[in-house]
């Protein structure tokens, strides 16, 4: 009787590899290679698997959903200050664990539309893989949140990596009472500056203008001191204009 030339998990025909005689048997083996199919089968949904854990991660670290499938290597080129920007970025995610232990962060600033949220999405990305948490918030969202008292700053303010988006415009929230919104910023800066925590933020000013901007001399000082790198991003065209999908209709 010769041994199974199937699969008996999915029924794939199996390749033997040699057959010898097995004297406490008394008979002939053959062994087969593992199936290819099963091992394809079970590589597609580990790779599935990982997809959507990330996504989830994704979700949780409050990544838009038009970011989710940019990755640094499919991000077009925009201009010298972008691709500076970028590899910079990509850098950053290369050294996280150096930069973590030292509260490194990175400052982008620069016009609307140049890329910066696209850069800290591919970096949260990134750093997502390496198991760290994650968070990214805007300005405004971050002052409504508060006001709404739906954003938990604890939440926030001790995650691994914090990216703070469009900093500056935590004016345009409707509320008058913007010296208290602005101490609820302090407070979540200064914390991380003191606990040597990491933090990314994007603006369309220089760390200067802020200031000037109306923004308390204490937060900027904070901001200034978890910059470690400044990168302004000076582009032509606006990312937001271009049309990078194929219209079905």
């Amino acid at each position: 009787m010769t041994d199974s030339k199937l699969c008996p998990k999915c029924g794939s025909p199996l390749k033997a590899i040699e057959t010898k005689y097995v004297p406490f048997l008394k008979r002939e083996v053959t062994s087969y290679e593992d199936c290819k199919v099963c091992q394809q089968n079970e590589l597609k949904e580990k790779v599935e698997k990982e997809r959507k854990a990330l996504f989830e991660k994704l979700i949780e670290s409050n990544v838009g959903r038009k970011y989710f499938r940019l990755i640094f290597d499919n991000l077009e080129p925009n201009g010298e200050t972008f691709q500076v920007a970028v590899n910079r970025a990509r850098k950053y995610c290369e050294v996280s664990s150096t930069c973590k232990d030292k509260g490194m962060g990175i400052y982008f600033y620069g016009n609307n539309g140049s890329g910066k949220t696209t850069i800290m999405a591919c970096m949260i990305k990134e750093l997502i893989k390496q198991h760290y948490s994650c968070y990214i918030i805007n300005s405004i969202e971050l002052a409504q949140g508060m006001i709404d008292n739906t954003l938990k700053i604890d939440t926030i303010k001790n995650k691994d990596f914090l990216f703070i988006d469009d900093i500056g415009t935590e004016k345009s929230t409707k509320n008058n009472d913007t010296s208290w919104i602005s101490e609820k910023l302090f407070e979540i800066i200064a914390y991380r500056d003191k606990e040597m925590l990491p933090t990314i933020f994007s603006s369309n000013m220089k760390i200067s203008e802020l200031l000037k901007n109306g923004m308390m001399k204490k937060t900027v000082e904070r901001i200034f001191s978890l910059a470690t790198v400044n990168l302004e991003i000076i582009t032509k065209e606006s990312f937001r204009l271009k049309k990078e999908i194929e219209i079905p209709f």
